[in-house]
């Protein structure tokens, strides 16, 4: 029986693929006419094939640079298929190495190799003058059985290393590592600017007790990298002596987009920012380019346990940074070659308000930002005396207590949550009940404060009315 379900696993993976052939891999080499490790299906794949490899542990290195339009693919959650550096010494500096083309899905990859003296780089996942590269739902860790170094010193280097490509994709995917989470070098001298995406992706770097520079991202060369719905966060330790940032921009012209991201820095070390710019002149081959980041609904977040001089959220020795809705928790600082330029914002609520991813979920109701809403008043009009009035009343009788998919069928149902907030099942709740009654039918209100959670940041750009 055990058979038979996992041939009708295959046939139903197979037919994922329109073209090439697939191989199966399988340790226990339960399934029929599988490989019994990845190298050697590899072996005997052709251009364009893919590998479908069961749960189990591999520990191989696997260098994918010999073929083209290779696919690597986990069956199952990706939790359960590992595969890992071989506990044995060697002169490779990954654990995997893409090719043109190659695609990482559903997979788990870890380097733990450590030896003195340091090697230039070791790197889960390495990719090195190649295009067209596919990271998705794979979970990529650096350091001590993807500890990322925390127990004996493993993990130096790059988790992943992508050096001289050009359209790159990684969505879905966890990247841990120790020294440098995703590095991204394409050469300070290459005229070609290299495209970059990186979608719901998770990057997390831990320093631990290391004296070196510690970088969540790090971007280096003439690169356009777009970074969309991700986690990016350095964590240090308490040892640390280097350059901590959560991304490094390095001596080159690179232009960066984050959208509806958060950046995090937690780290006791002496220079802390969530994200530096740095680009050397002299080495810009492209005049008419200037470095260039740009930042819309993101949240800069930086944990000191030390004030210095060198604290910021955003820190740029050259070049240009534009922020559009924007929260930092501590100020951002631009050198005399740089600047940052804070655009007119035209959403009315704030990324630093905690209702505003909900916000954006119920498609920006504009309800939410006039100046009485949290008072009570759902239609955002005096009626006679009263702001909050049997007008506001009628609406939140019909939204109270209310699921979500009968709220959408209310008029201005979705104005009657006062909170912005949802209790339980209902979005307009016992909560709300108790600041509407609290201001119906006053004679004076006073209208919501811009900083509502008196943090320093005001959570509305602006009133809607």
């Amino acid at each position: 029986m055990k058979k038979i379900i996992a041939i009708l696993s295959v046939a139903v993976f197979c037919s994922q693929f329109l073209f090439g052939d697939t191989l199966i891999v399988d340790g226990t080499q339960n399934v029929p006419n599988s490989y019994i490790d990845i190298n050697e299906a590899l072996q005997n794949a052709q251009n364009g094939d893919a590998i479908a490899i069961y749960p189990g542990t591999y520990e191989e290195y696997v260098d994918l640079s010999v073929k083209n339009n290779i696919t690597l693919e986990g069956i199952g959650d990706k939790e359960s298929v590992i595969i890992q550096d071989p506990n044995e010494q060697s002169p490779n500096d990954f654990t995997i190495k893409l090719g043109n083309g190659c695609v990482l899905k559903n997979l788990t990859v870890i380097h733990d190799r450590y030896e003195k003296p340091v090697p230039d780089d070791r790197c889960s996942v390495l990719a090195s003058e190649i295009n067209d590269i596919s990271l998705e739902n794979c979970c990529f860790l650096r350091g001590k059985n993807g500890n990322s170094g925390e127990q004996s010193g493993e993990g130096f280097g790059h988790t992943v290393l992508f050096k001289e490509t050009n359209n790159t994709n990684i969505s879905k995917c966890l990247i841990n590592g120790n020294e440098y989470g995703l590095g991204i070098k394409d050469g300070i001298y290459d005229p070609i600017r290299s495209i970059h995406t990186i979608i719901d992706t998770d990057i997390v770097t831990s320093g631990y007790d290391y004296m070196c520079d510690t970088f969540a991202l790090e971007l280096d060369g003439n690169l356009d990298v777009n970074v969309t719905s991700c986690v990016i966060s350095a964590e240090l330790g308490d040892k640390n002596g280097g350059a901590s940032a959560t991304i490094a921009i390095t001596n080159n012209d690179a232009i960066l987009k984050i959208y509806n991201s958060i950046i995090n820095s937690n780290t006791p070390s002496e220079t802390t920012d969530a994200i530096i710019g740095l680009s050397q002149s002299d080495t810009d081959i492209n005049d008419s380019i200037e470095p260039e980041t740009y930042i819309y609904n993101t949240t800069f977040s930086v944990e000191l346990d030390k004030e210095t001089d060198y604290n910021y959220s955003i820190w740029v020795i050259n070049g240009d940074v534009f922020l559009e809705n924007v929260c930092c928790n501590i100020p951002y600082h631009a050198y005399t070659n740089a600047t940052i330029t804070v655009l007119n914002p035209d959403t009315c609520m704030s990324s630093c308000n905690p209702s505003f991813w909900d916000w954006l979920e119920w498609d920006k109701p504009s309800c939410w930002c006039y100046r009485y809403n949290c008072r009570g008043d759902i239609d955002g009009i005096q009626n006679g005396p009263f702001r909050v009035s049997n007008v506001d009343l009628q609406v939140f009788l019909q939204a109270f207590n209310k699921t979500d998919e009968e709220l959408m069928q209310i008029n201005n149902g979705i104005c009657a949550d006062l909170n912005h907030h949802k209790e339980g099942p209902f979005r307009v709740s016992n909560v709300d009940l108790q600041i509407f009654n609290t201001f119906f039918n006053q004679g004076t209100v006073d209208e919501c404060p811009l900083d509502i959670t008196e943090d320093g940041d005001d959570d509305y750009n602006f009133w809607t009315n």
